[in-house]
C-alpha cells in the first residue's frame, strides 16, 4: 500500500493569530477539499493529523494514484487561498509504499481503525523532510513509477530518519 501524510505549514504560528471559529472554519475547509482529492486519486484518508491528513492507497495504481493525489494538492494549495490566509495553505507531503497492518488498534472503550508499521512510519517522517509546498517521495516509490511522464523526479538526497539505521534515499516529486 501507499501512504500519503499532509502537512500545513505555518498552522501553528497562524493558530495564535487567528480566532478560533475563523482557523476551524478555515482547517476544516482545507481539510475537505484534500478529503476530496483523496477520493477521486482512489485513496481514502484513515485520519486527520490535526493540521494534516493520513491517506491510504492500495490496488495495482496505489502508488501513480497517491502521487497524482499529492501533486492535485499542491495545485489546490496554489489556487484555493484567501490572500491574507496564504500561510496555511502551503503543504509538506511525504509519500512511501511497502506493507502496513491493518486493523482496529486501541483499546475495547476506544478502538481507532488504522494502517500501522514501518511504511506508516517512513511516510510521516517524509513530509516532515518535505519543504513547504514540496514532496518528498522514497527511492521505492521513485522507482515504481519513474517512467510515469506526468511526473518528474529530482533533488535525490540521502537523510537520516529518526528510528531508521542507516541513510534513506529520497527524491522531491514535481509535474514535469
Amino acid at each position: 500500500m501507499a501512504i500519503c501524510f499532509t502537512d500545513m505549514r505555518g498552522f501553528t504560528a497562524l493558530s495564535e493569530e487567528t480566532e478560533p471559529p475563523l482557523l476551524f472554519s478555515l482547517i476544516s475547509a482545507l481539510l475537505a477539499k484534500q478529503v476530496n482529492l483523496v477520493h477521486e486519486c482512489g485513496g481514502y484518508v484513515d485520519k486527520f493529523g490535526g493540521d494534516g491528513v493520513m491517506a491510504i492507497f492500495d490496488g495495482p495504481q496505489m502508488i501513480l494514484q497517491s502521487c497524482l493525489c499529492a501533486l492535485k494538492i499542491l495545485d489546490m494549495a496554489r489556487v484555493n487561498h484567501p490572500s491574507d490566509l496564504e500561510e496555511i495553505n502551503r503543504f509538506g507531503i511525504g509519500i512511501h509504499a511497502g506493507p502496513a497492518i491493518i486493523g482496529n488498534i486501541g483499546s475495547p472503550e476506544r478502538l481507532d481503525y488504522s494502517a500501522i508499521g514501518s511504511t506508516v512510519n517512513l511516510a510521516a517522517r517524509l513530509c516532515g523532510q518535505a519543504e513547504a509546498m514540496s514532496i518528498a517521495v522514497s527511492k521505492t516509490v521513485r522507482d515504481a513509477v519513474a517512467q510515469d511522464k506526468r511526473l518528474f523526479f529530482h533533488s535525490e538526497r540521502q537523510v537520516s530518519i529518526r528510528g531508521i539505521k542507516g541513510a534513506v534515499t529520497i527524491y522531491s516529486l514535481n509535474r514535469p
